[in-house]
Parts: structure tokens; C-alpha cells; sequence
């Protein structure tokens, strides 16, 4: 009983403050990475199966797929930067 309550108190818990420690995470790896020198810091994208979760409403499928490669390639032409300023020893 009492590893039940306990067990659901911290969950409520949890539930109610989901985004709050989800800022904290973040913060403190965004500081982590910062603190590290030498590493080049290039947004990512999530999985590409969960593509349509953060698809908006008023887009096909169509033009989001073709908005998700073009980020894409954004990102993958920041990669290449970042990685020729580490080669040339700018940073």
C-alpha cells in the first residue's frame, strides 16, 4: 500500500511538472555542450518515422515531406560547414 501511493504521488508529480523538468534537461545539456571545447553544436531532426507527428494541419503530406528534406539539407550543409572550420582550425 504504501509503495502504491508513494508510487502514484510521484507520478502526479511528474505529470505536473513534465515541462518544467524538461526546460531544466535541456538547459543543462545546452551548458554542458557550450562548456565542451572543440564541439561543434548543429541542430538535429528526430526519427524520420514519426514525421507526420509534428506535421501541421493545414500541409499535406506532400508539401511537409518536402519541407522535412529541404531542413535536411539545411542541416546537413551546417554539418559540412562546422566540420571544415574544425578541419581548417578555426575553432
Amino acid at each position: 500500500m504504501e509503495y502504491q501511493r508513494n508510487y502514484f504521488s510521484k507520478a502526479k508529480w511528474r505529470e505536473a511538472h513534465r515541462e518544467e523538468t524538461r526546460e531544466k534537461t535541456r538547459q543543462a545539456y545546452a551548458e554542458k555542450v557550450m562548456e565542451e571545447e572543440g564541439r561543434a553544436v548543429v541542430p538535429t531532426l528526430k526519427r524520420a518515422a514519426c514525421w507526420y507527428m509534428n506535421k501541421p494541419k493545414g500541409m499535406s503530406d506532400t508539401e511537409y515531406r518536402r519541407a522535412k528534406i529541404a531542413r535536411r539539407l539545411e542541416i546537413n550543409e551546417q554539418r559540412v560547414e562546422q566540420f571544415k572550420k574544425l578541419l581548417s582550425g578555426e575553432i
